[in-house]
This record gives structure tokens, sequence and C-alpha cells, in this order.
């Protein structure tokens, strides 16, 4: 009964609490899934703020009652009619299942989302789960075997396959019966915090300093489950994003100050000038696109039961790890500038 689905008044109630192994998660337990239900309301809450056209967004409310966290949502249409009614466009709801993918769907999620919270899309496996984790959804389906649990040939064939996918990989999107596009399960518009990350795993190594200096130090480890929906604030990433494009305009002026301070006053006629001038905010518009392009972040870093790419696709290996940099020292910003800023201004108005 823990992991029941209600239906009532059109709304569907559900407990907040680890539903197995069946459901697309990377992480268990039931703190953590409290902690996800909530990550998937703020998130639904910032995509529906953007209102873009041809995505849509289901009705959510979280209630805490008794004890209990229950999620309540309205329902895509046409879900409870078969699968007939509802097509999955997007990701996977079972956790054997490949990934799907949709162009026109990936196109608008990447322009709207992913512009207005520097997202970036990258390369991941079809089948992204470990083989570990698939031999223990395997062992514990409750569902009988269907299509979705290929045979072993044609599940080593699509084990190669990658998929350019935007976002976290849990996410879902459906097309129901009124032949609109659905987000579901948006938990994460943002990367894992990498303070909360063994620094063994990619992590930044702050946590542990801390835990070394001090003893009375919560939580006393990081080897938790739950920490793996520690994400950052899309305020910060924001913040982080306008203080490298301001680093940036700045090392350009100062360049820019020194060439012109090597010609010659007088040098060339007008018409030579403002051609120069005309090429020159063009190359300068090339540059700032193209450093906002790097900053975008990959939401898919320093998370559990994923598959490495790095046999399958060098280059995306490669992108991966530059991503972890990026992650790490967005994390650090965190950490050693934007907190202490923080603490500071509360003691000074204290």
């Amino acid at each position: 009964s823990r992991s029941h689905v209600y239906l009532h008044n059109n709304i569907f109630f559900s407990r907040a609490v680890d539903s197995g192994v069946d459901t697309f998660k990377l992480c268990g337990g039931d703190k953590s899934a409290k902690k996800s239900a909530s990550r998937d309301a703020q998130c639904v809450g910032k995509v529906h703020q953007l209102d873009v056209d041809g995505i849509n967004t289901l009705a959510t409310v979280l209630v805490d009652y008794l004890g209990s966290r229950f999620v309540c949502q309205s329902i895509v249409p046409g879900i409870l009619l078969g699968e007939k009614t509802h097509k999955i466009l997007y990701g996977a709801v079972e956790a054997a299942s490949s990934l799907s993918w949709d162009k026109d769907l990936h196109e608008k999620l990447e322009g709207s989302i992913g512009k207005a919270y520097m997202i970036a899309t990258r390369k991941v496996l079809t089948l992204p789960l470990t083989d570990e984790r698939l031999e223990i959804v395997k062992s514990m389906r409750m569902i009988p075997e269907t299509n979705e649990l290929k045979a072993d040939e044609e599940e080593e064939e699509e084990q190669k396959k990658t998929t350019d996918f935007f976002g976290s990989v849990e996410m879902k999107g459906i097309q129901g019966s009124d032949l609109r596009s659905y987000c579901l399960d948006v938990t994460r518009l943002t990367p894992r915090d990498a303070n909360w990350v063994p620094e063994s795993e990619g992590g930044t190594g702050n946590f542990e300093a801390l835990l070394s200096k001090c003893k009375k130090v919560i939580p006393t480890s990081l080897d938790d489950e739950e920490l793996v929906m520690a994400v950052l604030r899309p305020e910060l990433v924001l913040r982080f994003t306008q203080q490298e494009m301001r680093k940036h305009v700045e090392d350009r002026k100062k360049k820019d100050l020194k060439k012109d301070g090597d010609k010659e006053d007088g040098e060339g006629d007008k018409n030579e000038k403002a051609e120069d001038e005309k090429v020159k905010e063009e190359e300068r518009t090339k540059e700032d696109l193209a450093l906002l392009d790097s900053l975008r972040l990959n939401l898919n870093i320093f998370l559990p039961h994923l598959k490495s790419i790095e046999d399958i696709d060098k280059n995306a290996f490669e992108q991966l790890k530059i991503d972890e940099i990026l992650g790490r020292k967005v994390a650090s910003y965190l950490w050693e500038t934007v907190l202490p800023q923080l603490t500071a201004e509360a003691r000074e108005r204290a």
C-alpha cells in the first residue's frame, strides 16, 4: 500500500516513498524520494514560469500530512486508457527501458529551458544504467518480463548506442491523448553539488577538509544516497555565469586598450576604422556566445548507477571530464565565495 497511487477528482495522489526498482531513478530510500518530490515540484514551477509554447507541465502540489509527504498531480490526458492513447517521447519510464528521443521536443527543451537555466545537451548511453543496476532490476522485477527487457544479443547492441540527451536522464516527455507534450519528473535543472560528492568520486574535497578540522559536523559522512539530491540552486548558476561573463568582458577591454595604444593616431581613413570596428563587434558577439555555450552545465555528472561512456565514445567521455571540472568550479564558488559572503552579511546585520 506504500507505493499505491490513488485517483480522486481527476487528481493523482501518491506517497513520496521509494517505489522500488521498476521505475527509472538513480537513488533509493525514502529520504531520497521525499527530497526528490520536493525538487520536482520546485523545478516544475520553474519550467511553468517560462511559459514555453509546446511544453506543458502537470499541476503539482506537495502535502505533508501525519509524517508522510503526498504528491498531488493532475493527469496526463489518456495515460489511464492504455498505451495506445499516450506516447513516451523523451526519456524512459521503466528502469530497463531504452531512452526515447524526439527531435521537436528536444529542440524546444534545448532552446527554452536550456537557454534560461544554462543546461547542456550531452551524449548519453541509450541504456544508461550500469550492468549491476540492470541485474538488480531484473532480479527484483515484480512485473513479468515484456519486450522492454530485450534478448541478450539485442541488449548488447543497444548498450553501445548513444543519444544527444537534454537535461537529466530521469526526465520524461509524454504525449497525451490531447497531442500535447508534457514534461514529468523534472527533478533537476542544475547538476549535483560537488561539495557533497566524495573526493574519490570526483567531488571538490571541501567537506572532507572540513571534517578533518572539525569533529562536530553534520552529516558525519558523504556515504548517503540522500545526498545525490543535493543540487546547486539556479540562482547560483546565474550568478556564476554573470561573474564569468564580467571577467571575460573586462579582460577583452584591457586587450583592446593595449592594441589601440600600439596604433598611431590617424592611422587609416574613417571608413577603414568603421569597417574594422564592425568586424570586431561581430567577433566579440561570437566570442560571447561561445563562452556562454561553454558555461552550460551537464546535469548528469557525479551520479551513481550510470554506465561509463569511455569505451564507447572517447570524445563524449572527454567532454564529461570537462563538464565535471566546470561542476567543481561552480561548487567551489559556492563554498569559497557565496557562503562566506552570506554569513558575513548575517553577522554584520545581527
